[in-house]
């Protein structure tokens, strides 16, 4: 029994099964977050919002993501050890969330719940990042991009789900998202039996005091090649905010799309990673990043 035990615990520690295990619960935290688009629509629908309302919905979300992106990072590298509970507690976040949204009795309370939507999320992937990163520093473009792959699967079945739920199923937006809690705390049972122990092996002199990883934060703003891919990143997000957040109301609204069908079609839209990013990961690898980078940013434009 003993030995079975320390098998399990050994194979939980080999990088292939972490990977496997943060791209599964990466993809299943992107189920979450791009279902919530498509049921943006409904609930607009019902509740009668105009169009600064709905935008307010998504930039409300975008606060919160925002919030995790600029003070996160830091945190996260001083809590090394405590990464699977972190990880546990991003799925326990995505239940949260979506209990309060679906509990939301009016539009202000519904806009603040719609604040903690992305925090999971956000926050999911920079462990997960760092992990990979640290276990595959031979192929790190690979392992990130099999993370990548993941969300695109999350991507895919997000706004399918979503559709089926609220077309086929007939549910009303509420009862959809209390489904998504009752996902979301099943998920967190899966990571903490697949990544509860990630950060264990953390070696005592690798933690910093956190004030001394915001100022090596701080630093790297100082780099110019950091600026310009912050700067990048800056651009890319304004595009694919604008694009993922109001395509399902155009599918709905402008095309007069049924819920299933549009769902559908996003789905071919936020799911089109999930080809080229292994793909563009080992390229990455072979070839350098700004191989990958360049040409990518100048199809993307």
């Amino acid at each position: 029994m003993q030995a079975s035990s320390r098998v399990l615990a050994d194979r939980k520690q080999n990088r292939g099964f972490v990977l496997g295990g943060l791209s599964v619960g990466h993809g299943l935290s992107h189920m979450l977050d791009q279902g919530f688009p498509i049921l943006v629509t409904e609930i607009a629908a019902v509740m009668g919002l105009g169009t600064v309302q709905k935008a307010s919905l998504f930039a409300m979300r975008q606060v919160g993501s925002s919030v995790v992106s600029l003070g996160g990072g830091p945190l996260v590298d001083t809590l090394k050890p405590y990464w699977g509970l972190i990880l546990i507690g991003c799925m326990l976040g995505h239940a949260v969330s979506y209990a309060a949204v679906g509990a939301a009795p009016n539009f202000l309370l519904l806009a603040l719940a719609v604040m903690l939507v992305s925090v999971p999320g956000s926050l999911w992937h920079l462990p997960s990042t760092a992990a990979v990163s640290q276990r595959f520093p031979d192929r790190r473009g690979f392992g990130i991009s099999m993370l990548g792959f993941g969300s695109n699967i999350g991507n895919i079945l997000g706004p399918i789900l979503a559709g089926v739920l609220l077309g086929v199923g007939s549910l009303y937006w509420r009862q959809v998202s209390f489904i998504y809690v009752g996902l979301a705390l099943g998920m967190a049972l899966f990571v903490w039996w697949s990544l509860g122990s990630l950060g264990n092996d953390a070696v005592e002199g690798e933690r910093k005091k956190l004030i001394a990883q915001f100022q090596q934060s701080f630093l790297l703003l100082k780099n110019p090649v950091v600026m310009a891919l912050i700067f990048a990143a800056l651009l890319r997000g304004i595009g694919l905010s604008a694009l993922f957040n109001w395509t399902p109301f155009y599918l709905r609204e402008g095309l007069e799309f049924g819920v299933v069908r549009s769902g559908v079609y996003f789905a071919f839209l936020t799911g089109m990673g999930i080809v080229s990013a292994p793909i563009l990961g080992a390229l990455s690898d072979k070839y350098g990043r700004k191989a990958v980078l360049v040409p990518g940013l100048v199809v993307a434009s």
